[in-house]
């Protein structure tokens, strides 16, 4: 088993808003910022994500409506 991070690119005509973002670790939302706000869309958008560390990350990367599940699973999540 491996692991490799790689550099999301999306085309512009792809990208939408959506109700709600989950991402699973503080790269992850780093790279879906990115596309988020090149893109123009709300800060305000709910991201759900594992842990208070993500959290804060969200927040710095500027999400204002970041919530800790304090985990990653499907339970987690639902909460």
């Amino acid at each position: 088993v491996c692991y490799r991070r790689r550099t999301l690119e999306v085309a512009e005509d792809k990208i939408a808003a959506a109700d709600v973002i989950v991402a699973g670790s503080a790269d992850g939302l780093t790279q879906i910022a990115r596309i988020w706000f090149r893109a123009g869309l709300s800060p305000d958008v709910r991201v759900l994500v594992p842990s208070e560390r993500v959290r804060r990350h969200g927040v710095a990367l500027g999400f204002r409506n970041v919530h800790d599940c304090g985990g990653s699973d499907t339970a987690a999540l639902l909460r």
